[in-house]
């Protein structure tokens, strides 16, 4: 397979014989000096099976996106293979998180306490940039950048909001 994309945490590779894509998902973890954190853009280390994890957790939310109508790149996951396979298409650089609670970048962006509970859970979307630090994006920012149709950054929070509630 030929690599189209080196990630901190998956690889883009194209499978030249079909055309099909796939995500290989890394054992790397994103922090610093060895810390573990999810909110860095920086390589902290590898946690053995991390990969396979990520792969699985991916599968299941994916899965229940297709079942409840919102369309995805994905097509399938391996994870014994640690692949997941998807469609070559371009996807907006965009990354959607659910937060029970206050940690992470959020805590470092707003200054507050880790652990602070969320009541109902707190949606935010962010472009996926490290260059610019993953700032977070509304969906006029998405319409004025051409990143993303009109009402499909609502269809995907109301999703979220409503999984989150149940």
């Amino acid at each position: 397979m030929k690599q189209l994309y080196e990630g901190k945490t998956k690889n883009v590779l194209l499978d030249e014989e079909t055309g099909i894509v796939h995500l290989l998902f890394k054992d790397s973890a994103t922090g610093e000096n060895g810390v573990f954190d999810p909110g860095s853009n920086t390589v902290g280390g590898s946690v053995e099976g991390k990969g396979k994890i990520g792969l699985e957790i991916s599968n299941y939310f994916f899965e229940l996106m297709e079942k409840n109508g919102i369309p995805t790149h994905y097509l399938g996951g391996n994870v014994e293979q640690g692949l997941m396979k998807v469609r070559n298409l371009t996807v907006p650089r965009l990354e959607f998180v659910l937060r029970y609670f206050t940690a992470g970048s959020m805590c470092r962006r707003f200054d507050m306490a880790e652990g602070l509970v969320f009541d109902p859970p707190y949606t935010e979307v962010t472009l996926k940039s490290d260059e610019q630090g993953d700032p977070l994006i509304s969906e006029r920012i998405c319409l004025m950048k051409a990143s993303s149709p009109r009402g499909s950054m609502t269809k995907r929070w109301t999703f979220w909001s409503a999984w989150a509630r149940s």
